[in-house]
């Protein structure tokens, strides 16, 4: 375990709000955005709990979209601080986090980008899923933007084999392990949609990088643009996208009959 969660919460507490490390590659954000605008349209109703808000703009933008009301929570009290500035009538900020989080209520949809990924073991992030499953109600939807460790390592094995060194995992994140997440998710929940971003990675990680080695690639250049245009018309090389952003319903449960 390369960090404790009391060292991840400290990394939070302490991080300015307005960092680069807070808001990530703009890039994958704004297919990240797409992806949750998406699958949000496609179900409208319904009360929605955001897990790891932050500053609560997702909130914001998720109100626009669904019918109900929002509640964002967060474990930085300087995230909450500032989402509480945003907050509505039907959009609600609160300072817990998702272990701590007690609640009778039960929600149609919970969403949750880059949360799961501050836990630091394997175990840890299952416990996560557990609790949302039981904050949700029977058929609702959960949607996860979070970063997967197979995509990683399929992106590095190919940055590799052209010259390039590979992307460490960030030193505060425990990237989501498919292999032994997916198969017990799967036992709960049905798969709606799920998409890695790879064409934007091999455009952004591996060819741009390599036609400018050694200089240092920059984020806000037209190639990088190319990419996020090609990534809305095809998944086509997805293996090599790190990002793990899914939509799962939660099963029904049906009661047998007895004859």
């Amino acid at each position: 375990m390369k960090f404790s969660r009391k060292q991840n919460k400290e990394f939070w507490r302490s991080l300015d709000p307005n960092s680069h490390e807070y808001s990530g590659d703009s890039n994958i954000v704004r297919l990240e955005d797409r992806f949750l605008i998406d699958e949000l349209r496609s179900i409208r109703h319904g009360d929605l709990l955001d897990i790891g808000c932050g500053k609560g703009q997702r909130c914001l933008m998720f109100s626009k979209i669904i019918k109900g009301n929002i509640l964002g929570i967060d474990y930085s009290e300087n995230m909450i601080r500032i989402a509480k500035k945003s907050e509505s009538t039907r959009v609600k900020f609160e300072h817990t986090d998702i272990f701590s989080f007690d609640s009778r209520k039960r929600f149609d949809i919970i969403t949750s980008c880059r949360c799961i990924i501050n836990t630091p073991t394997d175990q840890g992030q299952m416990a996560i899923i557990k609790k949302i499953e039981s904050l949700l109600k029977p058929s609702g939807h959960l949607i996860l933007v979070e970063r997967s460790r197979q995509g990683l390592d399929s992106l590095n094995g190919l940055r590799k084999k052209i010259g390039l060194d590979p992307i460490p995992e960030r030193f505060h994140n425990h990237y989501i392990n498919e292999s032994l997440l997916m198969p017990k998710v799967l036992e709960n929940f049905n798969l709606i949609k799920i998409s890695r971003l790879g064409m934007l990675y091999v455009v952004s990680r591996v060819i741009y990088p390599k036609m400018i080695h050694p200089l240092r690639p920059k984020e806000k250049h037209v190639i990088n643009n190319i990419g996020i245009e090609l990534q809305k018309i095809t998944n086509e090389l997805d293996s090599y996208g790190m990002q793990f952003m899914i939509h799962l319903q939660k099963k029904s449960k049906i009661k047998s009959t007895k004859k």
